[in-house]
């Protein structure tokens, strides 16, 4: 016996996508009041090649000109963002509308296959964009609006970290600790990063965790008070040192007070800022990942070295909720579009302490032809008095500073930019204590500031006190010259290699007697990199 065919196989009503969309175009209504009929079937041709054909067009009753695509299957349903991206391009070329004169409606019998993708195109055109979806109801034809969710675009990782210090040898325990109490909140990611072991010293390593979806906030919240965690135990209030991290901030408190292994002297230490972490880094390497908690199997993305990129947050700007105050490092190309723009906001902003330097780095990368791999460094030192007695202990301690490195298709360098802090060579206070008076209000004051995470304040007053002024260098590398520019009011002749070591040196017995007022503050090695100048001598 033959199987009966289905004549009308979309929505059991019409025997073809061309049916359903003539039946839309006669009822426009049942999509959105107000809408006109422009026509079927519009053809539209472009001098790119994007040709094609709308479904329907019509006209809103705000002036607006709607596109809509109809679609039956999920399959068809896949073709529709390729089309509209095509369509939408093309009218506005040949048709001379303007994008906040233009609408983009999808109208589809399937799904599965369109919501998300839907929901990204909808966040990335620069036209408004909806989803529809047909169903029949009793042998009618029904619309709905399709409800996209909103493209998560906030921060994946928590911005808070949590410094663990643990018995020499004793970090596989740890890890086991966690892994095990990681098993009661198991909707929670975390990652384990171990810093290079020290013969003699103990263990460190980071804790951090990525946002805990909103649909488990209430399970993750439930299963802290199963384990019998107390919102005021154990939760330091500089925890939540990051307005909207609260929850993530409880379970790192949480994890960490579950490690046996785990002692800090004072609970401050256990903050994991930007800024400590890559002081770490200088001397102890990170040595190996351990994933805690639900990670899924096929992470190919979260190696080592990109943990370190994140943790460390050197590449971002000011406004992220995670930002390293001291150092930029990053690497980009007009190339990559969208991500290229934000580099080059987050260092102007970087270096935008000195307007100066700002307005020159953005003049530099004005210019910019093509698209060069540039390399950007930036170096924020923003306590001088700090940052002499840092230098009596290691050389390599610079002042703030800043390149710009432009290469070639090759690798090789082309162009830079260059800047930095020149002393006059005769300018030095004979009161210290008086110096760190007038720049920070009073000694206690000026020892709070270095320690801070916080203080946003800037102290560049004592670098002209000292006689320090700011410098830049352009340099062509291809015709091997270069420019010396100077910012007004500042002296117009500047010797760049007369930096911070050369002041110390000429006045050690002045710079001994600020460090006095840092006693017992650790030096560390310094950060930073050769001074500058060493790019321009070759030395």
């Amino acid at each position: 016996m033959g199987v009966k065919v289905n004549q009308t196989p979309v929505l059991g009503l019409f025997r073809n996508e061309d049916k359903l969309r003539d039946y839309l175009a006669a009822n426009l209504g049942l999509i959105e009041p107000g809408l006109a009929l422009v026509a079927t079937n519009y053809s539209i041709k472009s001098m790119q090649g994007a040709n094609g054909a709308l479904d329907i067009l019509a006209k809103d009753r705000y002036g607006c000109f709607v596109i809509i695509e109809v679609k039956r299957s999920d399959q068809a349903a896949r073709q529709a963002l390729h089309e509209l991206s095509k369509y939408i391009s093309a009218f506005l070329t040949t048709q001379h509308v303007d994008e906040q004169k233009l609408r983009c409606f999808v109208v589809s019998t399937h799904w599965h296959e369109l919501d998300t993708p839907l929901a990204f195109f909808r966040a990335a055109a620069t036209v408004n964009v909806k989803g529809f979806e047909v169903s029949a109801e009793q042998g009618s034809v029904k619309v709905d609006e399709r409800v996209l969710l909103p493209v998560d675009s906030l921060p994946k990782l928590c911005p808070d970290t949590r410094l663990l210090q643990a018995k020499e040898g004793a970090m596989l325990s740890v890890v086991n600790d966690l892994r095990k109490a990681s098993k009661l909140i198991p909707a929670v990611r975390a990652a384990l990063l171990q810093f290079e072991p020290v013969i003699g010293e103990e263990d460190l390593a980071i804790l951090c965790m990525w946002r805990i979806g909103d649909e488990a906030i209430d399970g993750v919240s439930q299963a802290l008070r199963t384990a019998d965690l107390d919102e005021g135990d154990d939760v330091e209030p500089p925890s939540h040192r990051y307005e909207g991290w609260k929850e993530e901030a409880s379970v790192l408190d949480w994890l960490t007070s579950q490690c046996k292994e785990v002692e800090f002297a004072f609970a401050t230490m256990r903050m994991g800022t930007p800024e400590k972490i890559s002081a770490i880094l200088e001397t102890r390497p990170l040595k190996e990942l351990f994933s805690i908690g639900a990670w899924p199997k096929n992470d190919l993305v979260h190696d080592l070295a990109e943990m370190q990129r994140c943790v460390v947050a050197q590449d971002l700007g000011p406004s992220a909720p995670r930002t390293n105050r001291y150092f930029f490092n990053a690497k980009s190309s007009p190339k990559v579009g969208p991500s290229w723009d934000y580099t080059i906001r987050a260092f102007a902003a970087f270096v935008g302490f000195e307007s100066f330097w700002r307005s020159e780095v953005e003049r530099f990368l004005g210019q910019l032809d093509g698209t060069p791999d540039v390399t950007f460094f930036g170096q924020d030192v923003r306590h001088f008095q700090f940052r002499i007695h840092q230098h009596l202990d290691h050389s390599a301690a610079q002042l703030s500073q800043f390149s710009i490195d432009v290469s070639d298709a090759n690798g090789k360098s082309i162009r830079k930019l260059l800047g930095g802090w020149a002393w006059d060579g005769k300018t030095c206070p004979t009161d210290e204590i008086a110096q760190l008076k007038s720049t920070y209000g009073s000694i206690d004051k000026s020892r709070m500031a270095v320690l801070s995470s916080k203080d946003a304040r800037r102290y560049e007053s004592a670098y002209r006190a000292h006689g320090f002024n700011p410098w830049v260098i352009e340099l062509d590398k291809v015709k091997n010259t270069g420019e010396l520019i100077t910012s007004h009011p500042g002296p117009r002749h500047i010797d760049v290699e007369c930096g911070i070591e050369v002041f110390v040196e000429k006045n050690r017995a002045y710079c001994q007697r600020v460090s006095k007022a840092y006693a017992g503050f650790p030096t560390g090695p310094g950060g930073g990199r050769a001074p500058l100048f060493v790019e321009l001598t070759g030395e």
